[in-house]
């Protein structure tokens, strides 16, 4: 998001950006295993959750989810950075700083 955005925006996209979703699907691995083709085209649909009794859930999304996602998570740290700020927590070399190492981090 390049644009400049506030805390009323970003919660206005959020709540925006759910309509027409549908409920995250729920498989066993053991199903996704034996049906990996299936679920793999699903996935780019709708997300898929595989869960596993020794080992940690995992979920599957489609790619334009995966970016919104990215997108609110980027308005969200511009936001904490405005607001440290603005309540002179952080200079904005800080800020600037602080939000490179996190692409770095993320990349």
């Amino acid at each position: 998001m390049s644009e400049r955005i506030g805390v009323h925006d970003l919660a206005a996209y959020t709540e925006s950006s759910d309509a027409g979703r549908t409920h995250m699907q729920i498989i066993t691995r053991s199903t996704l295993a034996g049906n990996l083709d299936e679920y793999l085209d699903n996935a780019t649909r709708q997300a898929i959750e595989v869960e596993s009794p020794h080992h940690s859930k995992l979920v599957m999304l489609p790619h334009a989810e995966y970016e919104r996602l990215k997108e609110v998570e980027d308005a969200y740290w511009a936001i904490c950075a405005e607001k440290a700020m603005e309540n002179g927590l952080a200079s904005p070399e800080e800020v600037q700083r602080l939000l490179t190492e996190r692409a770095n981090e993320a990349a």
